[in-house]
């Protein structure tokens, strides 16, 4: 899978993966389409992450790596 540079307890970094590491990025994501799109259904805002996503792994969705990596500029101009 691939692994994010994260803080970690203290003051270290580790690589982590995983949704607790997805989970920011994909709100993040939300949130900025919902910006430049208020009008956006959930299904709206869903196909934007899905159909820009970059995919990974097999062809399409997968249990590896879902629907692939967040393409956020590509999700928000979408």
């Amino acid at each position: 899978g691939v692994s994010l540079l994260s803080a970690w307890t203290g003051t270290s970094y580790v690589y982590a993966s995983g949704t607790s590491m997805a989970t920011p990025v994909t709100s993040g994501t939300i949130a900025l389409i919902k910006s430049q799109h208020p009008s956006y259904t959930v299904a709206q805002v869903r196909n934007a992450l899905v159909n820009t996503a970059k995919d990974l792994g097999k062809r399409g969705f997968d249990t590896s790596y879902g629907y692939g990596r967040i393409d956020a500029y590509s999700a928000v101009n979408y």
